[in-house]
């Protein structure tokens, strides 16, 4: 039985990585959204969602 080692893995996406066609307007008014968020439980979370969709 092969061992994978667990937690080695790229990031979903990278703070750099463009995320939408908005993405540079909303860069250049601090308006993107956070890469991560803090759910219920108090654990971090990737934002994905609104990342890729974009604001409002």
């Amino acid at each position: 039985m092969a061992m994978l080692p667990a937690g080695c893995h790229e990031p979903v996406l990278t703070p750099d990585e463009h995320r939408s066609q908005y993405d540079r307007f909303d860069a250049v008014r601090d308006q993107r959204a956070p890469s991560y968020y803090m759910n219920e439980y108090g654990q971090r979370k990737p934002n994905i969602r609104p990342r890729l969709v974009g604001g409002d």
